[in-house]
């Protein structure tokens, strides 16, 4: 087959609630003349809002096509045989930049089994995959990791219990009295699953009783759950997933710094700008800080309960070279970035890699080809061109199912 196999990708950018109107301009130039918050950047084939990939004169000067498209035309070529054969034609992995303006909702991901379920339950019982009560849009698991460009917050996993039970009690709630007694007789993840649902299930005068209480409390200790808590509910108020900031580890990343969530581990991204990338999917599901959907018993059933140290959710980057490796253990995607200064970076490739240039100048030059990208701009290198060459002066992300 006869075609580039370096494409120039224009990338839709979603304008999600929680996001900003300010930083993806002041980073990479994007433009906002309608001030709509710029919440995520998509780089990828998901159907969802699939990449345009704009092919070079002289193979239809100003044309272009979907990458999910194009994918599909050609897998093996753009793909690699390997890749194509080990996920059934498709790309395995979306790539973001993620700006979180304000907290995003407390979620978790499927495993891949519990999705392919949930998406043949919700296929079979006739829910609109744009239903606001849809779980799974598609069958795919969502395993994902944050990179972060600028400094990043998070709530992730569950704190230990003694501190959740310690914390809970200094907020002197009559709600809470009943439930956190039963928390701390159980001791144990059950206990806080319970803990849980009962939170999830509470009528909304409770929850306004509750966070009552635990507003004024909380006013007068100057500590970060605390802290936590009342800014949570300047965004979200009277919403029960306020109270997860005393639940969830709070999580503060440097640019570099990566975090990798695993399926079934509630997560909120507070706020930041970071490289997102994960398996090629948009599943869902909420537990709170959200005017979306929020299914309780989907959540009880896949959540883990176990608490969960920041430490263990932290990836250790590897340095080689100038590249620096952010280890995952899946299989549907890896990510680089590359420190580029002058030319001659040259980068052997497994699978179909997204480019995306974080900072300065970077050209990329393969069989022949040549595009020279700006910070905020991405390319499509495919599979059968075995490798390609930088240059310039500026960092270069590298997205794929493997990096060599």
């Amino acid at each position: 087959m006869s075609r580039a196999k370096l494409l120039p990708l224009d990338n839709p950018v979603r304008d999600y609630a929680w996001g900003d109107t300010e930083r993806l301009g002041a980073l990479f130039g994007l433009q906002n003349p309608e001030r709509k918050p710029q919440a995520e950047i998509w780089m990828g084939a998901h159907p969802g809002a699939p990449s345009i990939a704009r092919f070079p004169r002289g193979e239809g000067e100003g044309e272009s096509q979907r990458l999910n498209e194009l994918v599909a035309a050609a897998p093996e070529q753009v793909l690699g045989e390997h890749t194509s054969a080990k996920f059934g034609g498709q790309l395995p992995f979306l790539f973001k930049v993620l700006n979180a303006g304000q907290p995003l909702s407390i979620q978790l991901h499927p495993t891949k089994a519990l999705a392919e379920a949930g998406f043949d339950r919700e296929e079979a019982a006739g829910i609109p995959r744009d239903a606001a009560e849809r779980n799974y849009v598609d069958a795919n698991h969502k395993p994902e990791l944050i990179c972060a460009l600028t400094p990043f917050r998070a709530l992730c996993g569950f704190r230990p219990l003694d501190e959740i039970i310690t914390d809970l009690s200094r907020l002197q709630s009559t709600v809470l009295s009943g439930p956190l007694d039963s928390l701390a007789a159980g001791g144990d993840a059950q206990a806080l699953r319970d803990f849980c649902k009962w939170l999830l299930q509470l009528s909304q005068s409770e929850v306004n009783s509750m966070l009552s209480d635990a507003l004024d409390a909380a006013t007068h200790i100057d500590e970060p759950a605390f802290r936590e808590l009342l800014s949570l509910h300047e965004y979200y108020p009277a919403d029960r997933g306020v109270l997860f900031g005393i639940l969830l580890n709070i999580v503060e990343l440097q640019p570099g710094e990566a975090l990798f969530m695993a399926p079934g581990h509630l997560h909120s991204y507070l706020g930041g700008v970071g490289l997102e990338i994960m398996a090629s999917s948009d599943n869902v599901i909420r537990g709170g800080l959200t005017p979306k959907h929020v299914d309780c018993e989907e959540l009880m059933r896949l959540a883990t309960f176990e608490p969960l140290p920041p430490t263990q959710l932290l990836v250790q980057p590897e340095r080689r070279g100038a590249q620096t490796y952010y280890p995952t253990p899946v299989d549907d995607f890896a990510l680089a970035l590359v420190d580029v200064e002058g030319d001659g970076e040259i980068c052997d490739i497994l699978s179909a890699e997204i480019l995306f240039c974080v900072s300065g100048e970077v050209s990329v030059t393969s069989t022949g080809e040549r595009v020279t990208l700006a910070a905020g701009e991405a390319c499509l290198v495919c599979a059968d061109a075995g490798g390609f060459t930088l240059g310039g002066s500026g960092q270069l992300a590298r997205a794929a199912v493997a990096i060599p």
